[in-house]
């Protein structure tokens, strides 16, 4: 008896079944990453974002946001040199100029506003009548110690180099003696007594601990600074990416949100960063 047309039909079958179990598996893979948003946040965004994600899932069953935190131009790079299929969703930079960069180079496709920035000098509560600063000139005396951001990094660092660089201070820059990679880093070097004095976000220092400790002294003529959120262009989760997006940028729990980590939500009324 040839059993060779029964054997082939059996193999047939087999294949079919494979072929059919892998296309399944394939279309469950498919659907879970069509719910796993990834999103990269720049560090001084880090608090109201992460309230808002885990609201943004609570009403979405399945979905998941992974989240990846640092400085704004750090993560421009980082999203500049991934291959385009492993780049993430969502990308959140604490200055507007990162974003524009970003669009010019055709990595993002939406630019929306989220809240707004204020840079200004903080210092240790209990030294601030020692210190005794009162203007950015005050940061370039002889023996005083700064800390400042990586102008490639965080966006206070970028913003801080600007306004030095525009008021002539390159002495404050020769004080320096920490440069941060995100804006907690340098309020914690302040707060830990290993500098003086730093440029800082008016949001970071009304968090936490950074609230308790330090005390700021404003900046005449320091810009606001719009902190924006970008949808990656040609992501597949497009569609889940803009309900990201508007879920944090619009609606009472976004401003409740932003207010309480004290950001200011509102219009600014001074000029933007030069």
């Amino acid at each position: 008896m040839n059993r060779r047309p029964a054997i082939a039909r059996m193999i047939g079958h087999m294949a079919l079944t494979a072929g059919l179990l892998i296309g399944l598996a394939g279309c469950k893979d498919d659907k879970a990453d069509a719910n796993r948003l990834s999103v990269f946040c720049a560090a001084g965004i880090r608090l109201p974002i992460d309230q808002l994600k885990e609201e943004f899932i609570a009403d979405r069953p399945g979905v998941t946001v992974a989240m990846q935190f640092g400085g704004s131009g750090e993560l421009l790079s980082q999203l500049e040199l991934t291959p385009a299929d492993d780049r993430p969703d969502v990308y959140i930079a604490g200055e507007e100029s990162y974003a524009q960069d970003a669009q010019a180079k055709g990595l993002v496709d939406r630019i929306e506003t989220l809240a707004y920035f204020v840079p200004v000098i903080a210092v240790a509560r209990d030294r601030a009548s020692e210190l005794n600063i009162r203007t950015l000139a005050d940061l370039a005396r002889p023996g005083l110690k700064v800390a400042l951001g990586e102008p490639r990094g965080p966006a206070v660092g970028k913003v801080s180099d600007r306004m030095l660089r525009a008021a002539s201070l390159a002495a404050v820059c020769e004080n320096a003696v920490a440069h941060g990679s995100t804006v907690q880093e340098m309020a914690r070097t302040v707060m830990l007594g290993h500098a003086d004095a730093t440029i800082i976000w008016d949001a970071t220092a009304r968090q936490g601990d950074f609230a308790k400790t330090l005390t700021t002294i404003a900046i005449p003529g320091a810009p606001t600074v719009r902190i924006v959120i970008c949808r990656v262009s040609d992501t597949p989760r497009a569609e889940l990416a803009d309900a990201f997006i508007d879920y944090v940028r619009t609606g009472d729990s976004s401003r409740a949100a932003f207010t309480k980590y004290g950001f200011t939500v509102a219009a600014p009324t001074t000029a933007p960063a030069p």
